[in-house]
Order: C-alpha cells, then structure tokens, then sequence
C-alpha cells in the first residue's frame, strides 16, 4: 500500500479494547511492544491507547498511540476552561507493525492526531503538540515532519499554530 492508500481506503481508529489482538503487535522495539500488552484498558486512566485497524470490528492492530490528556476527553468535557487548563497534548507512545512500517501509516496516525488537538483546541487551551522520541531515527522522522527541539529538554513540540497550517496545507492537497 502507498501513503496515499491511507487516505483513500482509511484504517478504523478506536480505542483499544479487550478484542484487540496485543499479542501478536510487534514493531520491532520490545518497550513499545509491551507497553501495547500492559496498557490499561480503563477509560479513566492517564493516558488512552487507540489503535489503527484495517476494517471495523478487526482484532488485528497496525499501529497505535497513546496520548494524554486525550483530546477526545476534552473535547466531551463539560467543566468550564478555568477548572482544568490544559497547555499541551503529549503523544506519549506511536508504533506501526512491523508488516506496516515504510508506508505513510505513522504520517496519517500523526495527522489523525492532529485533527484531534486541533479540535481539543476548540474548546480548551492547548499550546502544543509534544512528544519524546524512542531513538534518533524517531527523532528525525520528527524533525523532517516539523516538530521542534523543546529547549533544555529530549522532547520535541509543534506549537498549536503549526498544526493548523499542517491541517490546512493537507486539506489544500
């Protein structure tokens, strides 16, 4: 499949569930493998794990991220700004299978994510998309793509400006 297969014929996005088939996932790095196998599936936990598969209702998982806070919590909150400022969405974890990798699937999870805190934004205050990279080829996947050092820190951020002109230069194409 090529990159733009994604955007033409797209992979089901949902939270990952008991259905979820996380021990056959391998993307080739054991610590994010198992953080796929140990992650909680309360809806109430810190973080929220959703999953790329390939049709609705599959137990097969090409990829995943974790994110926190989840954009799709704010977006359902109804306490006002003042009680809950949120400055910046963390994407904690993003691993594509293995059989998957190379293929413009991480490109479009990054850009479903994006839509998601753009959207957040709409109803809270978020400055930032950041992150930490796994390894230096991360790290320049990243780079290449925008993100930015986060100064006197190992993360990298995107401030909530850049990921509207990334949402509108897609939208463009």
């Amino acid at each position: 499949m090529s990159a733009r297969d994604w955007w033409e014929d797209p992979p089901e996005i949902v939270l990952l569930n008991e259905r979820h088939d996380r021990k056959s996932f391998t993307c080739g790095q054991p610590a994010m493998d198992d953080f796929l196998r140990t992650a909680p599936l309360n809806p109430h936990a810190e973080y929220k794990v959703w999953v790329a598969t390939p049709r609705p209702g599959s137990s097969e998982i090409l990829a995943y991220y974790a994110m926190h806070p989840d954009p799709i919590d704010l977006v359902s909150e109804e306490e006002s700004v003042a009680q809950g400022v949120v400055t910046v969405v963390s994407v904690e974890r993003l691993a594509t299978s293995m059989h998957y990798q190379g293929r413009g699937l991480g490109d479009f999870l990054l850009a479903t994510i994006i839509d998601q805190v753009i959207e957040a934004s709409e109803v809270h205050p978020i400055e930032a998309l950041t992150l930490v990279p796994l390894n230096d080829r991360v790290r320049a996947w990243y780079l290449r793509l925008g993100f930015l050092p986060t100064p006197g820190r190992e993360g990298l951020f995107l401030p909530l400006s850049t990921l509207r002109l990334a949402r509108a230069s897609r939208l463009a194409e």
